[in-house]
């Protein structure tokens, strides 16, 4: 089992002079949550993965009004006072609030007593607090807090076959270029086949030749078994140019703005500059 403790939230929210972020750093929070679950179940083929928090909180945008603040407990002995809950050994006259103690709410044998305000209120504090973000309380906002469990395929975790160009061609003399590719690996239990696009292209993308699908689905362990030829043609425009990018793009990628390894720079030479020479 792998923890990782994401507390962007509370390191905004309980700074007084940040707390007003609080919401961007949740939309920021829940991206970077997004991203890691992306990644590890991607990169690392984990398939279970669970979402919590140790704490709800409240928070107001608005300024608090003077009818949502109470007196803070007088504390005797030791004390530790927030301004959602105060815990002690025992409290001096009347408490604002609610006073319990704190075995009947834990599993905890204490004689400490702990307060909290009413509702969503909040106990007034000296200092440098803030107040618009809290938590610690006994509102259900913070006591309750959601489980999401994340869980994916295992097949949709298998890894893409790879590939690899073996020849060593960087020049088109005759229209057209005889590529040969190597499957790295075979189609197994672990890794699953790829369908993967070939063509020849200009510095910003323009089309320069056909273009061939190549189907990585070897399950052979012989890598003589796992190479393809691919033959792509110069198109008019192609054949009137100096140079092209053999480039490679996965089927799933219609914009092809993800490029897949090979981006080979290949000279054109056509027959006249060769019979000039």
């Amino acid at each position: 089992v792998t923890y990782i403790y994401h507390d962007w939230i509370d390191v905004i929210g309980d700074k007084k002079r940040t707390e007003y972020e609080t919401f961007q750093a949740t939309t920021k929070a829940i991206e970077d949550i997004k991203w890691m679950i992306r990644n590890i179940s991607g990169e690392l083929g984990i398939a279970h993965v669970y979402v919590t928090s140790d704490h709800g909180f409240l928070f107001n945008h608005t300024e608090l009004q003077e009818s949502s603040r109470e007196v803070l407990p007088k504390a005797k002995g030791y004390n530790r006072d927030h301004v959602r809950f105060v815990v002690s050994d025992e409290f001096e006259g009347k408490v604002d609030g609610y006073k319990m103690n704190m075995k009947d709410t834990t599993n905890i044998d204490t004689d400490l007593q702990i307060a909290v305000p009413r509702a969503i209120n909040r106990y007034r504090k000296q200092g440098n607090v803030g107040v618009q973000f809290v938590h610690g309380g006994a509102s259900v906002q913070e006591l309750l807090t959601p489980v999401v469990k994340f869980y994916k395929n295992k097949k949709e975790l298998l890894q893409v076959v790879t590939f690899k160009r073996i020849d060593q061609t960087d020049k088109i003399t005759s229209g057209s270029l005889k590529i040969t590719l190597l499957q790295d690996q075979p189609v197994s239990n672990e890794s699953k086949s790829a369908e993967v696009i070939f063509g020849l292209y200009s510095d910003t993308g323009e089309l320069f030749s056909n273009e061939v699908k190549v189907h990585f689905n070897s399950t052979s362990s012989n890598p003589r078994e796992r190479m393809f030829d691919v033959i792509l043609t110069l198109n008019s425009v192609g054949s009137n140019a100096s140079f092209c990018y053999l480039k490679a793009f996965d089927q799933q990628d219609k914009a092809k703005l993800n490029p897949l390894g090979s981006n080979d720079l290949i000279k054109i030479s056509s027959l006249m500059e060769i019979d000039e020479f």
